[in-house]
Parts: C-alpha cells; structure tokens; sequence
C-alpha cells in the first residue's frame, strides 16, 4: 500500500539525520524536521549539548539547558510525527551519526552546508558512500530576514517569523529625493511592519562616479556606512555608465542593500541617456547639475522632487521611481523565497 505522507518523486531513504540546537523550535527549525522525514524513513536528530555549546563558546544563559531543548524537540515530535521512526541524539561534537554506515541523506541549511561536503570528504577517506545531502533555503520572517532563534531571543521575531520591532532601516544618504524613493519602496514591501529610516551623511567622494564598478563600490560604502545596529543599510549611488551597444553614456541608480545577517542585495534603475547639449558639457569634466545650469536649469538639481530625470522628462519619469523601483527589484530573490516561487530545497 503506497505511503500517503510520501510525495511522489521521493525516494526515502532509509535513514537521515540533521543536528542543531534547537531552541525555540522556530519555523525553520520545523521546515528541517519536515524536510528529513520526507526524505527518511527513520530520521536521527542531533541535538547540541551544552558542554560542546560552550567549547563553542555560545553564549551562555540565554540558550536553553540540554535537557530542556531535548523535552521541547521530543515533544513536538511525538505530536508532529506519531507513527514514524524517530530518535534523538546528544551532539558532543560536530558530527554525531554522520559516519555510522546506516546513515544514507544529511539535512542542512544553507549556512551549514560546508559541513555537509566536508562529511562527505571524510566518509570517502573512510570507504564509506556519500551521503545524500538536502539543502534547505533559509526560512524567511516577516521583514525579509532569515528567522533564527538568536532573533527571537533578541525580541526582533516570534517562532513564527512575525516581526515583534519597527524595522530600522539606514539609509546612506540624506538626498531627500533618495530618502523619499527608499522609504516608498519598504513602505511597498513590508505594508504590515512599522519602517524606522535612518539617514546618515556618509563621509567621502562627492562627485559622480563614472562606470559601472565604481557605481556600485560607491553604493556599497553608503550601505555599510548606514547598517550600523540596524537591520538593513541602503546605499543608493548614481553613475554615469555607458552599457554595450549605446552611442553614449546613461545615467544610472546602483542600489546595494546590506542586512544584519552579513546578506547583500543589488540591484540598478532604469538607465536614461541625456541629451548631446548635456553630453558635450560633461565630456569637459562638468557634472550633470552644472551642465545643465549651463544651459539654463534650476540650480541644486538632484535635490529637486524629480531630480534631472524629472527635469529633462517634463515630470514623465522621476529619480524618486527609478530609486523605488531599484530598491524593491534587489529583493525580488527574497521575495520569490517567501512567495515559495522558487524550490524550498536543493541537493548536493
């Protein structure tokens, strides 16, 4: 009688084992408990212990004692998973059943992936065959951010990935037509969060760089610059880049956003071409804002609501939307993950 909890396509192998600590039991923690019992027929969980905890020099007090975590996990999976093969293993070290001969698939996630391949590296020196590893995409919170229980010992998110704070979001600038598109764009992202923007005067070059490389290395100064204690840093620069195939330059918004979780994100606007007049007036090592007063523009330019996009496009297009937009883009790979448009798991 074929098994109703097995999807069809899964061959189950006949054991698989993941480890962590387990404190919390986060909602990525269970997409890891789901992700081995779909792939195993009996599943060993590896639960970290307190001493290798310490040697790991965790820190100590805010994690829940082993036996704790131990009845929690137990619990749980006794409800979760009444009538499949399950044990627990205490973790002394990094490895626990990895190199017993029984054990045919590893679970892990993303950040712990390297482990996975060097377990394999070593049953190969052992005469042992390579395991079956299942990578798991991290499992993302309401803002976007991997959910972790050191967050949620932070009070940032719930088990479930709700934000519990306001997002605190630098922002590498104090342009307020920059200000105004990054705020429009997580204001679009995250509609249900209270968003905290924090603009900051980033020390350093103030003309407009030139290509694309220099584009970007600007934008991610401002990003680093303005994460600080935050949860993201927006750097937003503007170049001047000249892409293959054009007769000349175009003027584009690189956009690098910086998270507390060590992430980046990038991402570009759309790129606009400027007429010949401005053109001749920059290729004399003018900048756009002076060209443009040379030929009879507002002065103070880019501070203006549709900076020179607005100006030259009688108010068609605007620097603010092509900032919004660029900013909302460079999260389209974290939007795809917590939409599921994209498979929950990879193997190796």
């Amino acid at each position: 009688m074929p098994d109703p909890s097995r999807p069809r396509g899964i061959r189950r192998l006949p054991v698989v084992v993941l480890g962590g600590t387990f404190d919390g039991l986060h909602a990525g923690h269970r997409a890891l408990l789901e992700t081995a019992f779909l792939h195993g027929t009996r599943v060993g969980i590896g639960l970290t212990t307190d001493g290798l905890l310490r040697r790991w020099r965790s820190k100590r007090g805010r994690i829940r004692p082993f036996a704790e975590r131990r009845r929690m996990l137990e619990e749980y999976l006794g409800r979760r998973f009444p009538h499949r093969s399950w044990w627990v293993i205490p973790l002394t070290d990094r490895w626990g059943a990895i190199f017993e001969r029984r054990t045919r698939g590893l679970v892990v996630s993303e950040e712990t992936a390297p482990v996975a391949r060097a377990a394999n590296r070593v049953r190969k020196r052992r005469g042992l065959p390579p395991l079956r590893v299942i990578v798991l995409k991290r499992i993302l919170a309401d803002d976007l951010l991997p959910i972790s229980s050191t967050r949620m010992r932070q009070g940032l998110v719930d088990a479930r990935g709700r934000r519990l704070r306001p997002l605190v979001v630098g922002v590498g600038t104090k342009n307020p037509v920059k200000i105004a598109g990054i705020r429009r764009a997580f204001i679009q992202l995250f509609p249900n969060l209270s968003i905290r923007l924090v603009p900051h005067d980033v020390p350093g070059r103030r003309d407009q760089p030139r290509g694309m490389r220099a584009g970007y290395e600007g934008a991610l100064r401002r990003a680093r610059f303005a994460l600080g204690r935050g949860d993201y840093g927006v750097g937003v620069e503007s170049t001047l880049a000249q892409p293959p195939g054009c007769p000349g330059p175009q003027d584009i918004h690189c956009v690098v956003i910086r998270d507390a979780a060590g992430g980046t994100l990038h991402s570009t606007s759309l790129g606009f071409p400027y007429p010949d007049e401005v053109v001749s007036g920059m290729v004399r090592g003018t900048t756009v804002e002076e060209a443009l007063r040379g030929l009879g523009g507002p002065s103070r330019l880019g501070r203006r609501p549709g900076g020179a996009l607005g100006y030259l496009s009688g108010g068609v297009l605007s620097r603010e939307e092509a900032v919004r937009e660029a900013v909302a883009a460079a999260f389209v790979p974290r939007l795809a993950a917590r939409n599921r448009r994209l498979p929950a798991t990879r193997r190796e």
